[in-house]
């Protein structure tokens, strides 16, 4: 007990001397981007970053090749934050080992951050090689020897990101990550065959969760959900529902960051509106200072909180990442922030379920929505009810 009120002191005190301006982790702004914002054609490219800001978003980037060069002034023009993206010429999929030596490499990389390492716009560093291979020694090296100039080069010691595989284990993350500031790999649950299996989602930030625990660095999970294809035949109407599911099944397995892949303008993409929209609908109240992110990144979670289910699945088997584990059926958080108690629920399974909360310091509760729900939801005192895939994000005053 003492050692876990030295934990929370310790954590109170890092919170109070977070920047108020700067994203998380170096600040205390709840951290969203996409990739590929305004990379398209110019004029569709500009159009994009008009709605961009006005939609909740304060990180843009990362972005690839030639449209890394006009991040920084685009940033500047919409108020935004820049995620830059840096790494030597290197196409590891292509070359047989290093293709010129490692001191090489890292001198390119540190001329790169010392061009705009002054630049305060710049929030995270990307590394323009992805899924580094954890049993490739060179990959490894590459890795090691590239984060240690970058940091060597930036004298406001800003974070670094990497993409890793959205199949990696916690394990494999662990091992990039003790040269990385972020667990950070795809979370695409449709991609991944699991459309209608979306508790497959809790299992792969839990495996980000996991890999914090395991890394000897401190790491950010994030949360990469997808925009990049259209849901199958007959199902667009649903895209509002899963999106909500999976953004908040994420925050509440402990995702400190909402990253979407992707922004792009894909080719047939029919469904990219649907799916912004029903970003934007989340966005605008999660990030930056909102009550809702800030209460996600500093707030007290409620260990005592628990879903009482008297009927209906209670716990889901989920075969994923070379493992079985138990997911609840209905994922619960609940914090404590700022004289007021935020709830998260999510429905993971296709079915409406209803059921009470339990363990809330909360004395007959009245309830306000923070982020809209769709269909049935409703939560009344402590009694809930969720549709198919459905969510419910809501606060109360804590008693004082």
């Amino acid at each position: 007990m003492i050692l876990a009120a030295l934990q929370f002191a310790g954590e109170v005190c890092c919170a109070q001397t977070r920047a108020a301006d700067e994203v998380f982790p170096l600040g205390s702004l709840f951290p969203c981007g996409a990739y590929s914002v305004g990379s398209g054609p110019v004029l569709q490219a500009n159009t994009d970053l008009l709605r961009f800001r006005p939609s909740g978003f304060n990180l843009l980037g990362p972005r690839y090749g030639d449209h890394n060069k006009t991040i920084l002034q685009e940033a500047k023009a919409h108020s935004l934050r820049a995620i830059y993206t840096v790494g030597a010429d290197v196409d590891f999929l292509k070359e047989k080992g290093l293709p010129k030596p490692i001191d090489e490499l890292t001198a390119d990389v540190t001329a790169q951050v010392n061009e705009v390492a002054s630049d305060r716009t710049i929030a995270w560093w990307y590394l323009a090689q992805e899924e580094l291979r954890t049993w490739r020694r060179d990959e490894m090296l590459y890795l090691e020897r590239i984060t240690e100039a970058i940091r060597k080069a930036d004298p406001l010691h800003r974070p670094i990101l990497m993409y890793d595989a959205g199949h990696r284990s916690s394990a494999e993350i662990a091992l990039t990550g003790r040269y990385l500031d972020f667990a950070a790999k795809g979370s695409y649950v449709n991609y991944s065959g699991n459309v209608d299996r979306r508790a497959w989602l809790a299992a792969s930030i839990q495996e980000e969760v996991e890999a914090t625990r395991l890394a000897p660095r401190k790491l950010t999970p994030l949360l990469l959900p997808e925009m990049f294809q259209n849901a199958p035949a007959g199902r667009s109407s649903q895209i509002g529902r899963w999106v909500r599911h999976d953004v908040v099944r994420g925050l509440i397995e402990g995702a400190s960051g909402l990253l979407i892949f992707s922004f792009a303008r894909r080719s047939n993409f029919e469904d990219y509106e649907t799916y912004f929209t029903a970003y934007r609908t989340i966005t605008r109240i999660l990030c930056g200072a909102g009550e809702l992110g800030q209460a996600l990144l500093l707030g007290e979670n409620i260990r005592a909180a628990m879903v009482d289910l008297p009927n209906g699945p209670k716990d889901m088997s989920i075969e994923a990442f070379g493992k079985i584990r138990s997911v609840p059926a209905v994922g619960l958080r609940a914090i404590r922030h700022h004289g007021a108690v935020h709830v998260l629920l999510a429905n993971s399974t296709g079915k409406e379920i209803s059921g009470s909360l339990k363990g809330l310091s909360v004395d007959e509760p009245v309830w306000s929505l923070t982020i809209p729900s769709i269909g049935p939801e409703s939560l009344k005192r402590t009694h809930f009810v969720l549709g198919p895939w459905g969510t419910l994000v809501v606060k109360a005053p804590s008693p004082k």
